[in-house]
């Protein structure tokens, strides 16, 4: 029997790995069927199973590619930003229907949910999220105060449901919204 090439494994898990988000994206995680990914992926079950032995596995593959690959997409360089709504409007127009994570927003989306009932997806989610808090943080202007990172984060999360949700929403809409508010530190309760 011919051996197989780390590079040809290195497709075949990335073919299964796309017929996944496809899927998913389209339908979600738990409307899904194992069945749905080897019609998209043109694979066999067995070879499907090869890669990801059980759904799970597979969704927790796809949430860290997905999630790890969408924070390279986004990465502005060196760039810094004027105020934290131009933060926002970079990195909604990554997520915008033409945007290129347009698939990652619904993928994130289920992450997140699935977070509050796995540990693991808990334990990707707070990475992923806190790598993206770090990276807002260094492109914010330095004078901003540190609760603006959270806030951005914050509304990016809402843009991306709201998306779904509505449809209609653009990143300069939130990202208008973002700027119009005053980032100060609230006073503390006495």
């Amino acid at each position: 029997m011919p051996k197989v090439s780390q590079e040809h494994m290195e497709r075949r898990r990335q073919q299964i790995l796309d017929a996944a988000r496809e899927c998913f994206g389209r339908d979600g995680f738990h409307a899904t069927s194992m069945q749905d990914i080897f019609r998209a992926s043109g694979l066999s079950a067995g070879a499907v199973y090869r890669y990801f032995p059980s759904k799970h596995s597979l969704i927790k593959a796809l949430a860290e590619e997905t999630l790890t690959s969408g924070l390279a997409v986004i990465d502005p360089g060196e760039a810094r930003f004027r105020d934290a709504g131009e933060v926002l409007a970079f990195l909604g127009r990554g997520f915008a229907p033409d945007g290129p994570l347009t698939r990652a927003g619904a993928i994130a989306v289920q992450v997140w949910a699935e977070a509050f009932r796995d540990p693991e997806m808990a334990v990707i989610a707070r990475e992923l999220l806190g790598s993206l808090l770090g990276r807002i943080e260094d492109w914010l202007p330095e004078e901003t105060p540190p609760e603006a990172a959270r806030l951005v984060l914050a509304s990016l999360q809402g843009f991306i449901l709201q998306q779904g949700v509505f449809g209609d929403v653009t990143p300069d809409l939130v990202a208008s919204s973002v700027s119009g508010l005053t980032l100060r530190p609230l006073p503390h309760a006495g």
